[in-house]
């Protein structure tokens, strides 16, 4: 498979447009000969990324019709875009944007008629090539060009990974080791025949890294008819640095005691046997069989086996009723408890949390909880972040916190409550108390507001991370790791759990609900 070119592009605003140009005349004179009067030539650099971002409506008004490019009877199969140009429609021309670069090649299509993107294999690879791009580039700074070092260590893999315009093996990891003269050919067994995604071997030290990375979703309620649900999902990712072509490793990944067994475990096509678990003394493990690419590579994702937990009714002298559209039709209550009722599961909601906001559109009162119910009291980062959709800037707060310390955003719209890496040891709870104005509504862009979050309808989002610590208790067993043939790597094993979605709804207002009502009966 070959590329005719390959761009990195800048945004509009950026001092330099064009950051990296490569093209191959020898795939080009193979397309003029292949694709015959079809055969649309390459533009200058100028103009390609002119005619990309028009394609992609980036430099015309939103509210500007191109024919071309906004036609309903035209067919959308991103990445892959047509790009008109004044030689002529170019296609298919692949874009990835990340960090705020384009990045663009143009596979090889040889055929006069165009094909369907299926059959075109260089498409997929052309999309691969570009994502080991931007992890070569990665982030950039203001004012780079060409001539920067990001862009001359692009040059130099690009060298190796696709001379003369075919690719080869573009995996980062195995084209630096060749640049750098780390491939080791002298060390090839002859009776060893390495897999297909481990092509070469290298010297190096011998070391074996693992890393465990749980996280969870959830929604809690503090309703006494309405369930707070959560998911805990988690994934290993190996890097194996080996000498030999073909080592094999074994390791068991466990869970401790009486805890939850882990679910839905996919694995890396490398694995070559995943064993049924065995349960010793409460304890849990599976022994995952495998030949590790150069790379890192995640060796394995999971879920956790655990049901909806519910939180105690409040202790109160009105009780909220809950209509069919999951709204209040009763709203006089207090919340004085977060004692957590846990079903079917020793396991339980790591953070519980109460929040409750009252007032009006223009001035509202704050009372927010939380407390550490399980799990290490040690935190890399953890905060608490209350946005208000609907609403003008926050012109004045008026704030009391046992700990940590209050901000409000650049743009006004969100209060953030930045509890810091410990809970107190003895209650491991944390209170705020705020009161907040809102100056005049501004307009604003669509999409920037939730249009359910009007009035006391609100929530109140919990970011963490927590090192060192996974609430599964999943781990890799570093005694149990075999490699053949013989070997005495270093292994370090890293683990962190940590939120992506952890909403907590205001107990005075209206909250968006799922009707578990029926899948609770299987628990």
């Amino acid at each position: 498979m070959s590329l005719r070119g390959i761009w990195v592009f800048s945004l509009p605003g950026a001092t330099h447009g064009i950051l990296f140009s490569k093209k191959y005349p020898s795939v080009e004179n193979r397309a003029r000969i292949l694709n015959k009067d079809g055969y649309v030539k390459l533009p200058t650099d100028d103009a390609m990324r002119e005619a990309v971002l028009a394609e992609l409506g980036i430099v015309h008004p939103i509210e500007m019709f191109v024919e071309s490019r906004d036609s309903c009877s035209r067919k959308l199969q991103k990445p892959v875009f047509e790009i008109t140009t004044s030689n002529g429609i170019l296609w298919p021309v692949v874009l990835y944007e990340k960090f705020g670069l384009l990045l663009c090649c143009l596979p090889l299509v040889e055929s006069v008629e165009r094909p369907p993107v299926i059959d075109v294999l260089g498409i997929s690879l052309g999309y691969a090539l570009l994502l080991q791009m931007i992890d070569v580039i990665g982030p950039v700074q203001q004012g780079v060009d060409e001539t920067h070092p990001q862009m001359v260590d692009l040059h130099s893999y690009l060298c190796q990974a696709v001379p003369f315009g075919t690719l080869t093996d573009i995996e980062q990891a195995t084209v630096f080791d060749a640049i750098s003269g780390r491939i080791d050919s002298s060390h090839v067994v002859s009776d060893v025949k390495p897999p297909s995604w481990r092509p070469i071997s290298v010297k190096c030290k011998a070391n074996i890294s693992f890393r465990v990375t749980e996280q969870i979703q959830a929604v809690l309620y503090n309703r006494p008819d309405v369930w707070d649900v959560f998911q805990i999902y988690g994934s290993v990712s190996c890097k194996a640095d080996l000498e030999h072509p073909a080592p094999l490793i074994a390791v068991h990944l466990s869970v401790g005691k009486d805890q939850p067994r882990l679910q839905n475990i996919l694995v890396n096509s490398c694995v070559s046997m995943v064993d049924d678990e065995n349960r010793t003394k409460g304890e849990g493990h599976r022994t995952i069989t495998f030949i590790p690419p150069r790379e890192r590579f995640v060796l394995c994702k999971y879920t956790a086996a655990i049901s909806p937990t519910q939180l105690s009714a409040p202790n109160t002298s009105t009780t909220p009723t809950l209509s069919r559209r999951g709204s209040l039709t009763s709203l006089n209550s207090t919340t004085s408890s977060l004692t957590v009722v846990s079903q079917a599961s020793p396991a339980s909601l790591p953070l519980r949390a109460h929040y409750e906001m009252t007032g009006s559109q223009d001035e509202v009162k704050i009372i927010m909880k939380v407390k550490l119910s399980k799990g290490k009291n040690m935190f890399e980062y953890c905060e608490v972040q209350i946005p208000f959709h609907n609403r003008g800037p926050i012109i004045y707060k008026e704030n009391t916190q046992s700990t940590g310390e209050i901000v409000i955003t650049n743009d006004k719209r969100t209060l953030a409550w930045r509890i810091g890496q410990k809970f107190p040891s003895r209650s491991h709870e944390v209170t705020l108390e705020a009161k907040l104005k809102f100056g005049k509504r501004s307009s604003i862009m669509p999409g920037q507001d939730d249009p359910f979050c009007v009035g006391l309808n609100s929530f109140a989002m919990i970011y963490f991370k927590i090192p060192d610590y996974t609430h599964t208790s999943a781990t890799i067993d570093q005694r149990s790791l075999r490699v053949q043939p013989n070997a005495k790597p270093k292994v370090t094993v890293v683990r962190e759990f940590l939120s992506t979605s952890y909403k907590v709804w205001n107990i005075k207002g209206n909250y968006l609900a799922t009707d578990m009502s029926d899948s609770l009966e299987t628990w």
